[in-house]
């Protein structure tokens, strides 16, 4: 793999062929988030109807991001290996039938044994989904698309707590996991026949199993990646544990009912999508390719300390006014994580390994949003609200620390 030094590139406009598979790949990755976020807005019922702690629920929010963190690990590496038209269509399907079972089950063990099930399959998609995208588009056309493709994320984040809402006033938090079912079935669809035609250069590889095993762990020995790994972590710690327990902070220190919080809360993925657009073209087209990872660190520190103003402002604001300040967190948040998790794995990972550091960095974000799931549990069981924010804070604040020790090596892409 050639490393080259982060200079201006030729703008070379996109083909037909590439702009298909990028909006192809933009809806299906939105997609996913129908059967993984649903459960954020639905925890006040949930809690209710079977009787679980918030120790409880903060486990099955951890479990799934533990399975889907060594999921992401796993499949990662294997999207760079195999082809991936089968490998996410089967993902689709999967976690599909793992939300029928999940809402139709009452018991707690086997509905966290469910969910973790539900987690391993929805790693099927990120990295895969950005290999083949590597495949086909320049280097310059991938740091292009790393500013905007984090949308589908929080488009698909919005959309899914929107339709939630809905359904719940209709029904009963069970019908958030019957409803992904049918949604997932027709994504499926939609992603298979998208791609058909569609061949990556050199996807399939050419070496034994035993030489990539051993390429895989060659590339993975280098400290800056698992530096950088841990500062995804991190944000996994900010951003995953926020955005969790939203809906449940809105109910419980803004007084707000739960549907509207449910409603509330699609601030946080509206805001988003104008902090990755806005912030990635401030960070890779205003500062450069060399200076992205400069601008990151400053908009993490930033992100911790905007996080711990909420948390010592929430409690005394207007509504209006707080959910201001709740969309602002959201920008910044959502801006870093979508970052962290494109532009950073297209640019470390390249062609060649792409699925990989998606893998890596997915794997990483994920365990610090388990982590932070069971602990901000824990931290409501037996403290506060004010004790939670303040963990958010530092987290956010260590990671730009972490990230800003990276700087000199960071200016460089690999093709």
């Amino acid at each position: 793999m050639a490393v080259q030094e982060s200079t201006a590139t030729l703008r070379i406009p996109l083909t037909h062929t590439q702009t298909r598979l990028i909006v192809v790949a933009w809806i299906t990755y939105a997609a996913y988030y129908f059967g993984r976020v649903n459960l954020s807005p639905v925890l006040a019922p949930l809690q209710a109807d079977l009787h679980w702690s918030k120790t409880e629920i903060g486990l099955l929010g951890s479990v799934f991001f533990w399975s889907y963190g060594i999921g992401q690990l796993i499949n990662g590496a294997l999207g760079d290996r195999l082809g991936t038209r089968e490998f996410v269509t089967f993902g689709l399907v999967a976690f599909a039938v793992a939300n029928l079972i999940f809402g139709t089950s009452s018991i707690f063990i086997w509905m966290l044994l469910i969910w973790a099930a539900n987690g391993y399959f929805q790693a099927m998609g990120w990295g895969p989904i950005l290999h083949t995208l590597a495949q086909h588009l320049t280097t310059e056309q991938r740091t292009r698309l790393s500013t905007m493709f984090g949308t589908s994320f929080v488009a698909g984040n919005a959309l899914t707590w929107l339709l939630v809402g809905l359904v719940v006033a209709l029904t009963n938090w069970r019908g958030a996991f019957l409803v992904a079912t049918p949604l997932m079935l027709l994504f499926a669809l939609l992603w298979w026949l998208g791609v058909r035609d569609i061949r990556s250069h050199g996807q399939e590889s050419t070496d034994s199993s035993l030489d990539f095993v051993r390429s895989t762990i060659a590339l993975l020995k280098g400290r800056r990646i698992w530096i950088v790994a841990l500062v995804a972590a991190l944000v996994g710690v900010v951003q995953g544990g926020f955005f969790l327990w939203t809906p449940t902070l809105l109910f419980e220190v803004q007084k707000i009912p739960l549907d509207q919080a449910t409603y509330s809360s699609v601030i946080l993925p509206i805001a988003g999508i104008i902090g990755i657009v806005g912030f990635g073209a401030l960070i890779t087209r205003v500062l450069g390719s060399e200076r992205a990872p400069f601008g990151l660190a400053l908009l993490l520190f930033i992100l911790g300390v905007t996080v711990g103003l909420y948390g010592a402002l929430v409690g005394q604001l207007p509504i209006f006014s707080a959910l201001a300040l709740l969309a602002i967190v959201g920008a910044i948040a959502y801006a870093v994580t979508s970052l962290i998790l494109t532009l950073l794995p297209l640019r470390l990972g390249g062609r060649a390994r792409s699925s990989t550091m998606a893998g890596l960095m997915d794997f990483a974000f994920n365990i610090g949003t388990s982590i932070s799931g069971v602990i901000t549990g824990l931290l409501l069981d037996r403290a506060s609200w004010n004790a939670v924010f303040l963990f958010w804070a530092l987290a956010g604040i260590i990671a730009a620390a972490l990230l800003t020790t990276q700087l000199p090596q960071l200016g460089k892409t690999v093709d």
